[in-house]
């Protein structure tokens, strides 16, 4: 079978036909819009020459605020398995951890009654060095006394509560669920308590 040429040469085809097709399939395809990724630093620097910049700060892993009671550094003495965890964190500097002047005040009471002033000393300086210690002011000591008496829990408990939320710690470490159990979805929005 032979195919019969035109005599424009297109093979049966009407003239342009191949030009029309080669154009059809060249079209310059539309641009579409770069969409920003949905993330609160998408938002803050869209622009393209701050690209770089969005990349070091989307790596760079904010480091969260904790705090702990006495009873979560009598737990972690003992070896127990979250506290190992959490230390862990706070040596490797992933997480800050903020301290009550309380706990120290409770720790080093503990072991004057076990009779061991010198490891005490010994435990407390090595707190000091780890974490950042606050101390009781004005404010703080009577947002802690209307929540003692708003749950009925101890005072020294809710000053060491308020100084985590005073801090902003996200997490709050603690051992003593008979006081915080019943008062712990309460806060939930402000801090999470975590039991050890």
């Amino acid at each position: 079978m032979e195919l019969s040429q035109n005599s424009s040469g297109d093979m049966g085809h009407g003239p342009g036909f191949f030009a029309k097709r080669y154009w059809k399939r060249q079209k310059p395809k539309k641009k579409e819009k770069s969409e920003l990724p949905l993330s609160f630093l998408g938002l803050l620097m869209p622009f393209r020459f701050l690209k770089k910049k969005r990349k070091r700060l989307l790596k760079k892993v904010e480091k969260m605020t904790i705090s702990v009671d006495t009873g979560f550094i009598l737990a972690l003495r003992k070896r127990h398995s979250l506290t190992l965890e959490v230390w862990k964190k706070v040596l490797d500097k992933k997480d800050e951890l903020v301290v009550s002047v309380l706990v120290l005040s409770e720790l080093y009471r503990l072991y004057l009654k076990a009779g061991k002033p010198q490891e005490g000393r010994e435990v407390v300086e090595s707190l000091k060095r780890t974490a950042s210690i606050k101390g009781v002011d004005e404010e703080l000591s009577l947002s802690a006394a209307s929540l003692s008496h708003r749950e009925g829990i101890p005072l020294v408990d809710s000053l060491i509560l308020c100084t985590a939320k005073k801090e902003k710690a996200k997490r709050f470490y603690i051992s003593d669920r008979r006081h915080f159990e019943p008062i712990s979805s309460h806060l939930r929005k402000q801090i999470k308590i975590i039991f050890v």
